[in-house]
């Protein structure tokens, strides 16, 4: 895998899909998360990384910060991000960067934002 980026690599649907389907008027990025769910080697410099640590998640917004403008780049179309939390969507690399957003199961779930945002407070 060395030289190999997830960005690189998953950027190549484009000229395998979405040229080939002029119909496509958009794309929706799911999980796109403030900080990674997993320790891993985020910086690639042999080390685990905390999934916790600011720096870590700072590393992987601006990770998708480049995977959107590289998708950006190559298409015209509206680039939508589901938030994995109210706390993605509010990240400043995350800022202004997509079309819009979505938040899954915003009302009606036992984990969603009304059980404990306290909306009527």
């Amino acid at each position: 895998m060395d030289g190999i980026s997830f960005n690189g690599t998953a950027i190549g649907f484009i000229p395998n899909y979405y040229q080939k389907n002029p119909s496509i008027d958009g794309f929706m990025v799911d999980n796109v998360f403030h900080q990674p769910r997993v320790n891993a080697d985020w910086n690639r410099d042999g080390k685990t990384d905390s999934q916790s640590d600011a720096q870590v998640g700072t590393w992987y917004r601006q990770g998708y910060q480049q995977y959107f403008n590289t998708m950006k780049s190559l298409i015209q179309e509206n680039i939508i991000g589901e938030f994995g939390s109210t706390n993605s969507g509010r990240k400043p690399e995350y800022n202004q960067l997509l079309n819009g957003g979505f938040l899954e199961g915003m009302i009606g779930y036992s984990w969603s934002y009304e059980t404990w945002a306290a909306f009527l407070k």
